[in-house]
C-alpha cells in the first residue's frame, strides 16, 4: 500500500528496490503513478512472477 507519493521516494532516492504489481482490471480512468515532473531513475528487473490471480508483479533494483 502507497502512503506516500512514490515520486517523492524516487527523487529523494530513499528506496533501492521497488516492486510493482499490475492488476487486470479494465477501467476508463485511473490515477497516474508518477504525475507531473520528476528526475528519471534507471531501474534493473531482477524479478517478475506471475500469480494465479491474474496479478504480475515486478521487482527493480534502483541503480545509482
Amino acid at each position: 500500500m502507497v502512503h506516500s507519493s512514490p515520486r517523492r521516494f524516487c527523487g529523494g532516492r530513499e528506496i533501492d528496490v521497488l516492486r510493482l504489481f499490475l492488476v487486470p482490471v479494465l477501467l476508463r480512468e485511473g490515477i497516474s503513478l508518477f504525475a507531473g515532473e520528476y528526475d528519471r531513475q534507471r531501474l534493473r528487473l531482477l524479478e517478475t512472477e506471475s500469480h494465479d490471480t491474474g496479478i504480475v508483479e515486478h521487482r527493480y533494483e534502483v541503480l545509482e
